[in-house]
């Protein structure tokens, strides 16, 4: 007999409880059709039996994977070994695998596990993109692009807070 999707059976199989799930497929039971390995999980052998999770919830993988090699650190997070590590503060990685975080460029920063670096506090982006020091009398409390805000009526700040 055909054996139900993504399943096979050995040369001379009589039944259909013969039909097993391929690898990167998983099924409840022998003998019906597999479903492939949700994104963020692997299967490296066939038959039934749950899909293993990749590295925490710091990696994914495409369905159906077979091997612990598919699932690749999200941005923000670099290979170590079998686990994904967050890069480092003043350091980012914009693309999913196993490449090295990368420094930041100079007057940028990041916080840990960071995709992209920004003006740091008391900075915002101009419109030629290099950082600028918020002015007297406004601030800026956190790493982005965004503008500075005014400091509330009767109170004052010096340049770059």
């Amino acid at each position: 007999s055909i054996c139900p999707g993504n399943s096979r059976s050995l040369p001379g199989s009589v039944s259909l409880q013969d039909c097993t799930c391929l690898t990167g497929h998983t099924a409840a039971s022998n003998g019906v059709a597999c479903t492939a390995c949700e994104p963020g999980t692997y299967k490296n052998w066939s038959g039934t039996g749950n899909c293993t999770s990749c590295h925490g919830s710091s990696a994914n993988s495409s369905p159906g994977s077979v091997s612990p090699a598919a699932c690749l650190c999200f941005p923000g997070f670099t290979s170590q070994g079998p686990d994904c590590l967050p890069c480092p503060a003043d350091f980012y990685k914009n693309v999913s695998g196993p490449s090295a975080c990368v420094g930041c460029e100079a007057g940028r920063g990041s916080l840990l596990g960071s995709s992209a670096c920004f003006c740091p506090p008391g900075s915002f982006q101009g419109r030629d993109g290099v950082c600028q020091l918020c002015a007297a009398a406004t601030y800026k409390a956190s790493y982005g692009s965004e503008a500075c805000s005014s400091c509330p009526t009767n109170a004052v700040s010096p340049t770059a807070s």
